[in-house]
């Protein structure tokens, strides 16, 4: 029996063992600054080609798009919305940005900042299955719009966008679009060339490449270089490493497809049998292998989550750089009482069918004993 599972996959990863190997190897190998002109800097060259061809073909981009590593999500997402400020805001007076009301807290954040410069911005409503509709975002986009950007996948609820319907009603408004495909990769297969976006970013954290990794594609067109804030452009290691990891999540396509889907469909109809009162959300709605957001009313989510890490099963409620999964629930048109009794579980390509069996049991256990003091405090 395993001592703890992990189930908060959409927040953070373990980085491949094989990823790691290569990050050390590489560390040990090319240390010095590949940017020096000397002999130790120079000699990094060639492994810094090999791993951006590699991505250029695994990603599926042309030659004429490009390609820059960044120190994670966030930072990726950032130089998309300030290049798009600098480069096309300033100049065209197009200062609306579009992104969904169920979109990630750091999205929303840079979106508050860039008010700050004279923009604004607007969230845009999604359906019951948690789905920003082509006609809603067609409505919504007007002259003055520079730029939607969506997360293909929720990470909290696994609901996935219909990015080629989106893209296309971009396309006839002359919007750019950017999309984040870091939840995507590796489990849903695509070809940057073919999406139809302006812009794509991958966070290594969640792909199980090393913390503070990431990537921004900018298809080929777009014209002045993309801005890059804050840090440093990433290590020879880092490149290397993040590159790995890209190669064996797209190796895992199938694994993640079959396997893990048939887990997560395991898991959800364990905790439902179990539990009669347990709500699969989305479950009718195209969404992610990993993710499953369950409700377990009345009981209220901070409890079950508290009592569940005690005894080794970490979840997730949201927050940090998510929004709080209640509230992107209660966008989505859920009761209040579901929103808050919901938990979100990732599962992870390593989980076995005695992982799933496990969790589900101390899962119970966990959710019959809060039931309990619920309706003992609901009788009074």
């Amino acid at each position: 029996m395993t001592d703890s599972l992990y189930f908060d996959n959409q927040t953070a990863t373990r980085p491949f063992p094989e990823v790691l190997e290569k990050f050390f190897r590489f560390s040990k190998e090319y240390w010095a600054c590949s940017s020096s002109a000397h002999f130790l800097g120079q000699q990094q060259i060639y492994p810094l080609q090999k791993s951006i061809e590699s991505l250029f073909a695994q990603l599926g981009m042309q030659d004429q798009d490009q390609l820059f590593f960044t120190a994670g999500g966030a930072q990726s997402i950032y130089q998309v919305f300030l290049t798009t400020y600098m480069q096309r805001a300033r100049e065209t007076g197009k200062t609306l940005f579009l992104v969904a009301e169920t979109e990630e807290a750091k999205v929303l954040s840079m979106c508050k900042q860039l008010e700050m410069l004279g923009c604004s911005f607007k969230t845009l409503a999604v359906n019951a299955k948690g789905q920003l509709l082509p006609e809603v975002l067609d409505a919504a986009i007007t002259p003055r719009t520079a730029l939607v950007s969506l997360s293909w996948a929720n990470g909290l609820t696994g609901v996935l966008q219909p990015i080629a319907d989106l893209a296309e009603v971009c396309r006839k408004k002359g919007v750019l679009l950017h999309v984040d495909a870091s939840y995507v990769w590796g489990k849903s297969f695509f070809r940057f060339q073919d999406l139809g976006v302006d812009f794509l970013t991958l966070d290594g954290s969640v792909m199980h490449a090393p913390k503070e990794t990431g990537l921004t594609i900018v298809k080929a067109g777009f014209g002045a270089e993309p801005l890059i804030p804050g840090k440093e452009e990433l290590s020879t290691p880092s490149i290397a490493a993040f590159t790995k990891a890209v190669e064996m999540m797209q190796e895992k396509f199938e694994h993640y497809a079959m396997e893990i889907a048939r887990l997560r469909d395991r898991f959800e109809q364990g905790i439902v049998n179990a539990c009669p009162k347990a709500q699969i959300l989305f479950k009718d709605a195209d969404r992610l292998p990993t993710t499953s957001a369950i409700a377990f009313p009345p009981i209220f989510s901070e409890s079950l989550l508290f009592l569940l890490n005690t005894k080794g099963i970490y979840a997730s409620l949201g927050g940090g750089k998510f929004q709080p999964l209640s509230l992107v629930l209660k966008a989505s048109g859920l009761d209040e009482k579901i929103a808050s009794s919901a938990l979100s579980f990732c599962l992870s390509y390593d989980m076995t069918e005695e992982d799933i069996d496990q969790a589900i049991e101390i899962i119970t256990e966990c959710v019959k004993q809060l039931q309990m003091v619920a309706g003992d405090f609901f009788n009074g």
